[in-house]
């Protein structure tokens, strides 16, 4: 049930590293049509079969709502170019990961990739660019220090030249300032059997806000998170608020958790690295909360390029309210009728770890699509080397003209041995995301009974 509180230790800070500014002459590439303003290569690739950026999804479809009303396929019209399966696995093997590969080995009767014409969405809001820009020329992983420095709203290193910037990037990515969502976690047995924890989960990202500056987010908090858990019944009215502070190694996390049945708030220790995720019945670590958080000083990471794979995208009909969660569940793996696969060039970040350190997870690779800087993919080895779990995220634009971005459809975590799985971060039973504004004292402790309905 606590999944998502952990998600604010995606700003636990990074071991020492060097200065890595651009120069401005570098930099230009964010304006002058070379790259996009986010950082990802404009142009189409060889072949065509990734388009050039035009802008992204600057526009809602017809029939959507408005903020907080349920998305709207904009690409409904869509069908499959084609379907990966494991008879015709070898042609395209080169474009998967080993995790995609390990799935089809385990279910080759059952798992497969629907591969949708490519559609290059993302886009946010006119000043996100401009601070990318700023950061571009700016941002730093100061030395000998744990503090991510000189940047504010936009992505922290959106030209990088490190594994760790890359993952900086996607722990900064803009997935929303002022919002609340409803988030129900789904522990899957081999059978197809689940049960399933709902929260509501209220964020405020002040990294994000426009206007925000270096200098002020030095003395605040980089996010307040309140989460209220609904069901089941006994634990519902539970809440936990966390509070993360920018440079955690100066202040660390602060974590309250109001428990019901005694009426009162406690102090609650704050949990990283491999502790066992509680929410997802020990299939996933708390550091794989939305797919990677929390410091990166276990690892030694590694800037391997870029490649294309076909990656989950666009993932609206996945995310549809006319889908009931046993429409998404099967034994061993989502259900693929409902999932849309496209072709994306991703970083690749090799994550090794370091001697001396202790980790349930030897190796991982990551997956970033580059134009959202999302992590979509990872690999996960362990204490031998050996390929252990596998991870994705489905991820949709949200299209509200006051604040476009993208934000996650929901997340499946597989476990290649035992044959389970974890979903997370899906909504389809419940309401949609919704930008909102919350009253002054919301992430306060004196705020948490009442929150949890008993107050």
């Amino acid at each position: 049930m606590k999944r998502i509180i952990f998600t604010v230790l995606a700003l636990a800070l990074t071991a020492p590293m060097a200065l890595a500014k651009v120069p401005e002459s570098e930099a230009q590439a964010l304006k002058n049509g070379t790259l996009t303003p986010l950082g990802a290569e404009k142009k189409a690739n060889a072949d065509g079969t990734i388009p050039a950026w035009d802008g992204g999804l600057k526009a809602a479809p017809a029939g959507w709502g408005g903020n907080g009303k349920r998305l709207v396929d904009p690409y409904a019209g869509d069908k499959p170019l084609f379907t990966i399966t494991a008879e015709n696995l070898a042609q395209y093997k080169p474009k998967l990961t080993a995790g995609q590969l390990a799935l089809f080995a385990r279910y080759p009767k059952t798992y497969k990739l629907p591969v949708y014409p490519t559609r290059r969405s993302v886009y946010n809001a006119p000043y996100i660019y401009d601070a990318t820009y700023q950061n571009a020329l700016n941002s730093v992983l100061a030395e000998g220090s744990d503090a991510f420095q000189g940047g504010a709203m936009g992505v922290p290193f959106p030209i990088p030249k490190t594994g760790a910037e890359v993952i900086w990037n996607q722990k900064l990515k803009h997935s929303g300032y002022s919002f609340r969502r409803w988030n129900s976690q789904l522990s899957v047995s081999m059978e197809g059997k689940f049960t399933e924890t709902r929260l509501r989960e209220d964020n405020l990202a002040p990294y994000i806000e426009k206007g925000m500056t270096p200098a002020r987010l030095n003395d605040m908090m980089a996010v307040y998170f309140l989460q209220v858990v609904k069901s089941p019944p006994r634990i519902a009215g539970t809440v936990n608020l966390a509070l993360s502070p920018m440079d955690q190694k100066k202040a660390p996390q602060i974590v309250f958790q109001y428990n019901p049945g005694q009426k009162r708030v406690r102090r609650a220790p704050a949990v990283a690295y491999d502790a066992p995720d509680p929410g997802t019945d020990g299939l996933t670590t708390v550091d794989q909360i939305d797919m990677f958080n929390g410091p990166l000083d276990r690892y030694s990471w590694k800037l391997v390029g870029k490649k294309e794979l076909y990656i989950p995208y666009n993932s609206y009909h996945l995310h549809s309210d006319k889908l009931k969660y046993k429409d998404l569940v099967r034994p061993g793996h989502l259900n693929p009728e409902h999932a849309r696969y496209e072709l994306h060039r991703v970083w690749v970040v090799e994550a090794t770890l370091k001697q001396g350190t202790s980790h349930a997870y030897s190796r991982r690779t990551f997956y970033l699509e580059e134009d959202s800087w999302s992590l979509v993919l990872t690999d996960l080895y362990d204490a031998r080397g050996q390929l252990w779990r596998a991870q994705e995220a489905h991820t949709v634009m949200y299209y509200d003209p006051t604040d476009p971005h993208i934000i996650t459809a929901g997340e499946v975590a597989y476990d290649l041995l035992s044959g389970r799985y974890a979903m997370a971060a899906f909504s389809n039973e419940a309401d949609e995301f919704k930008h909102m504004s919350f009253p002054k004292n919301h992430f306060e402790q004196s705020n948490m009974e009442k929150a949890g309905g008993g107050g």
